[in-house]
């Protein structure tokens, strides 16, 4: 199966998330999961300091504690993630 906005859309309906801004973190979450390659474990713990906004990347310690930058440069996801931030308490 395809992993693309729409099937992540029903995928999170079909969840029955009862608050909006955690339903659109995991909308948000599974955007970056499938457009960027990251593993859970890579998404699951990063600091606003390991994201590079300029470059629309962040650097992420993989597998055997290997670090490597993944980047966000899908137009759709690139909005959303911007949208997601502007969200975020101060």
């Amino acid at each position: 199966m395809k992993l693309n906005s729409s099937s992540i859309k029903i995928t999170l309906a079909l969840y029955g998330g009862t608050c909006a801004a955690a339903a659109y973190r995991d909308y948000v979450i599974l955007l970056l999961l499938a457009g960027t390659g990251q593993r859970v474990g890579e998404l699951a713990g990063p600091n606003l300091g390991d994201v590079d906004l300029a470059d629309q990347s962040r650097c992420v310690c993989g597998k055997g504690g290997r670090y490597r930058h993944v980047w966000w440069s899908v137009p759709p996801l690139q909005e959303e993630f911007a949208a997601y931030l502007e969200r975020l308490p101060a």
